[in-house]
Formats: C-alpha cells, sequence, structure tokens
C-alpha cells in the first residue's frame, strides 16, 4: 500500500471531481459516466449475457481509458485530426461509399475479428484490438457504420462489412475502419502507463465498480 504522502493532494482532486458530476477521474483526465454508459448499452444488445460493469471494464481497458489520456495530452491534436474525421462523417452522411474514403486514406483493407474464445471470458468482443470500436460494431447491422469514435490510435470511422450467421455474441465480424491518428507509439504506451498508475478519483459508484485490482492503492480512501 502506497504511502500516505503520497495522497496529500487527493482530496483537492475529488473536491474537484465533484463538480464534474458522474465519471472517473484519472489523474487530471476526466470519462465521463454518460459516455460509458452509452458504449455499455451499445455493446449489451450483442451480448446479453454479460453485466454492465464487466462490459463497462472491458471496454476501458480495452483501451478507451488510455484514449481519454491520449487526447486530453495532445488536445490540439485530438481536436484537428476530430475535425477532419467530422469532415468523413459529413461526406458518409451526404452518400459517399465508405470504401472510396477509406481509400484515400489507404485504410480499405479490410479488418477481420471473432468474437470467442480471447482472454478470462468466452465469447469475447474484443478481438478488434479497439473496446471502443468493439462496441460501436455490436450495434450495428451489415453496411452500416459509426463515428468519429475517440481511440488509443486516434479518432475512427468504422462500417460494418459481415456478421457470422451465428449467435450474435459468438459472431465473427469483418469490418473497415478509417482511422485519423492522434500521437505515435510512444504517446500510446505511456497513456497506456498513465491508465495504469494515476490516482484514481471520481464517482463513487463508478470507482466502486472498477476491478479491485486495478484501483487498489490508488484511491484516496487506500492511503
Amino acid at each position: 500500500m502506497r504511502g500516505a504522502a503520497s495522497y496529500l493532494w487527493l482530496p483537492l482532486l475529488l473536491a474537484g471531481c465533484a463538480g464534474r458530476g458522474d465519471g472517473i477521474a484519472v489523474g487530471d483526465h476526466w470519462i465521463p459516466g454518460p459516455a460509458i454508459d452509452r458504449a455499455v448499452t451499445e455493446m449489451k444488445g450483442s451480448f446479453p449475457q454479460w453485466g454492465r460493469d464487466s462490459l463497462a471494464w472491458a471496454i476501458l481497458d480495452g483501451g478507451w481509458g488510455p484514449a481519454w489520456i491520449l487526447h486530453d495530452e495532445l488536445a490540439a491534436a485530438s481536436e484537428a485530426a476530430r475535425r477532419e474525421a467530422e469532415i468523413l462523417a459529413a461526406r458518409l452522411r451526404a452518400g459517399e461509399d465508405f470504401a472510396d474514403l477509406a481509400a484515400e486514406h489507404d485504410l480499405g483493407r479490410p479488418l477481420g475479428g471473432a468474437g470467442s474464445g480471447v482472454g478470462p471470458f468466452a465469447p469475447t468482443p474484443f478481438e478488434l484490438g479497439s473496446g471502443r470500436v468493439a462496441a460501436a460494431v455490436a450495434a450495428l447491422e451489415p453496411g452500416e457504420w459509426a463515428g468519429p469514435l475517440r481511440t488509443i490510435q486516434g479518432w475512427e470511422l468504422v462500417q460494418l462489412l459481415d456478421r457470422a450467421a451465428v449467435p450474435r455474441n459468438r459472431a465473427a465480424v469483418q469490418v473497415r475502419r478509417i482511422v485519423i491518428p492522434v500521437g505515435g507509439e510512444e504517446d500510446r504506451r505511456r497513456a497506456v502507463e498513465a491508465w495504469n498508475t494515476l490516482p484514481l478519483a471520481g464517482s463513487a459508484e463508478r470507482l466502486e465498480r472498477l476491478p479491485f485490482r486495478f484501483r487498489d492503492g490508488r484511491l484516496a480512501r487506500d492511503s
């Protein structure tokens, strides 16, 4: 357990978070609770056997938690990438073809991901390599797209190309993704490290839902 001196400033952080409402603070990086709930709701339709807390954790620890840190740390680059992604989304809404836009960014290669047999849960939807992308894809039908999505890679647009004709919670999927990158590999590494080490604060109910192994020694009351 960490020494009390490490947490002398945390009461101030907790007080500051109280004014933000529902969410989780990782250091001074804020993850809004309603955003977590929306992602969980998208995923829940395809994975009803999972509890909401388990889905929230899988999405956050599947890259979305570190993504909030990355985008905070590189705020100007993130905003520029988001604007570019929004322009592409507007073009899609206007009727342009997803594959054509993906080809413009040299990201038109379909990416596959199976929905079973990975990690401590089986089946799992997270072979796509991004918890937030997996949540969005879970709510899509073939041909539909979603985004822009904040991910550890940057801002993404994703299109579901195909889903195997088996129950959705076991179905392999094929997707096409457009990624407007934010930062580089070292930035992502630092964001993941921060996600796993910075002090935690925010909504007590949210914090209690996180796995004990993740929050142990990182809360003000643990000092």
